[in-house]
């Protein structure tokens, strides 16, 4: 993937389309050590939770992504907490409008020793249904 490439094109947006391209440099660029998804939220929930991954190596980069459903274009995750994480920061949290709405968040954190990662938890500005997931990245 590089700079040179064009955008891709969505059509017939009609419901709870959203995409990004994120990038990670410094990891293998096809390994991943493990990944857990099955985490969702139904309405009235206003914490997010993304289940935990048990790492088998050292130096892990961790990856946080969710899905929402609200017809908003506000952020609308804070407060990203993990003691089992490093430098736990959110990199994409964009939303939109169009059609019925939704969004993404993604956050990303390190994990220096291998083991249990333990879940995530951030606060959503507002409540909505949405799903997780963890993908835990080898490095290069």
């Amino acid at each position: 993937a590089g700079s040179s490439e064009t955008n891709p094109d969505v059509v017939s947006v009609s419901n709870h389309v959203s995409a990004v391209i994120v990038t990670f440099t410094g990891v293998h660029a096809t390994a991943i050590d493990v990944s857990a998804t099955g985490e969702s939220g139904g309405s009235g929930v206003t914490t997010l939770t993304f289940p935990a991954v048990t790492t088998t190596g050292t130096g892990r980069l961790i990856v946080l992504a969710t899905s929402w459903s609200i017809d908003n274009a506000d952020a609308q995750a804070s407060n990203f907490v993990n003691t089992a994480l490093t430098s736990l920061t959110e990199r994409v949290d964009v939303g939109t409008t169009d059609g019925n709405g939704g969004g993404i968040i993604i956050a990303t954190g390190g994990k220096v020793t291998a083991g249990d990662t333990g879940t995530t938890a951030a606060d959503l500005a507002t409540s909505t249904l949405y799903t997780c997931f963890t993908v835990a990245l080898v490095p290069a």
